[in-house]
């Protein structure tokens, strides 16, 4: 729970402007227990983002995998989410501030960043190799292409997110995003599935 509230408060604030004492309100962690079981303030950052890392591997790529149009869609329109973690998390919003804050000088962060993009990058091609197997996507269909497609659509909706502004609008991108995925179905497989 600890962790939780800390990617809740790093998401928020960021990480230079959360100070411990802040760090104790929102986690239950007194500062000696921050220093002497987790190592300070930044080894504390880079667990929340480890977990938070691995929440989004555990929780949110295996709906990629399936394989079909529309489960990829709809994973851009609605998400479950992973216990305890509000939804503009859960599409890598964390990990991409903290990329943007640090601007690339933190090789920690920087090892963190990669992992995140690696894994993204690899569910998106992996679903769509799928959907291109079982014929949903046209033979022509690049999925490298498609891949950094999906993934600059998830990155600015990551953005819009967090802007929290109203002309932002994230559940426009979001449905933009499905309709456009939907739009890849190869003209064959739409013809027999109507």
């Amino acid at each position: 729970q600890a962790l939780t509230n800390a990617i809740m408060q790093f998401w928020r604030d960021g990480y230079h402007a959360t100070g411990t004492r802040k760090l104790e309100e929102e986690t239950g962690l007194t500062r000696f227990s921050l220093q002497t079981t987790h190592g300070g303030k930044k080894p504390f950052f880079l667990k929340a983002l480890d977990s938070y890392l691995d929440l989004f591997e555990t929780h949110l790529l295996p709906q990629l995998q399936r394989g079909t149009i529309e489960d990829l869609a709809r994973w851009f329109e609605t998400r479950p989410l992973p216990e305890g973690l509000n939804e503009q998390l859960c599409f890598g919003c964390f990990m991409v501030n903290s990329i943007t804050e640090f601007s690339r000088d933190d090789a920690e962060v920087n090892e963190r960043g990669e992992r995140y993009f690696t894994m993204l990058r690899s569910a998106f091609r992996e679903s769509l190799s799928l959907c291109k197997q079982s014929g949903e996507l046209p033979a022509h269909f690049d999925i490298d292409e498609g891949a950094e497609v999906l993934l600059g659509l998830a990155t600015a909706l990551n953005i819009s997110f967090k802007s929290a502004a109203p002309s932002a609008r994230p559940e426009a991108m979001e449905m933009a995003a499905a309709n456009l995925i939907r739009s890849w179905r190869s003209s064959d497989h739409t013809e027999k599935h109507t």
